[in-house]
């Protein structure tokens, strides 16, 4: 791996360095609003306690006014429960994470619940993926212009409001923040 020749002691003091950079990322102050939010998990398998467990990661993508994309958070958990969703965006919350006006994300019933207890009846809509598993269309993208609504979909909804159908002609793009790295 290209460390041939580290002794233990140097391999310690440069994960510390890489620990203390990475938590001060992970905490700095989040200024000014950030009306479009990405929020995702996924799950990895660690070793704890001499077993290989499934952990959660959760990451956090927000663009600012300007349109600067940045991740904002990731934290690990035991799963997508809806206290560690509350747990992570009361934490992004604390650093001042506000003006949140749109919340993309897939239909986790934890996430939605967390977002509208967090969020506490800022404007914000939830968008995941389409009845068929590919990601929906932004309101507003070509994709949603071109084909409207899909009957039985249920992808753009207000936080906590399943029923609402997806709706073309809003404000969006239709690409990822996470997946484009233009």
């Amino acid at each position: 791996m290209g460390a041939g020749g580290m002794s233990k002691s140097q391999v310690s003091r440069l994960c510390a360095e890489i620990d203390e950079r990475v938590n001060a990322f992970l905490s700095r102050p989040l200024e000014g609003a950030w009306p479009y939010l990405w929020l995702d998990a996924t799950y990895l398998k660690v070793r704890e306690g001499g077993r290989i467990i499934s952990r959660a990661v959760i990451i956090a993508v927000g663009v600012n006014e300007d349109g600067k994309r940045e991740v904002l958070g990731v934290a690990t958990g035991p799963s997508e429960a809806e206290t560690f969703w509350t747990e992570f965006l009361r934490s992004l919350a604390d650093r001042g994470l506000r003006g949140v006006k749109l919340v993309i994300a897939d239909d986790h019933k934890g996430l939605r619940a967390a977002a509208r207890r967090v969020f506490n009846g800022e404007p914000c809509r939830a968008i995941g993926p389409s009845d068929n598993g590919e990601p929906a269309a932004l309101p507003g993208s070509l994709d949603a212009q071109r084909a409207g609504p899909r009957p039985g979909q249920a992808a753009h909804r207000r936080c906590g409001d399943a029923e609402d159908d997806l709706r073309a002609g809003g404000q969006g793009g239709g690409r990822s923040p996470v997946g484009n790295r233009g």
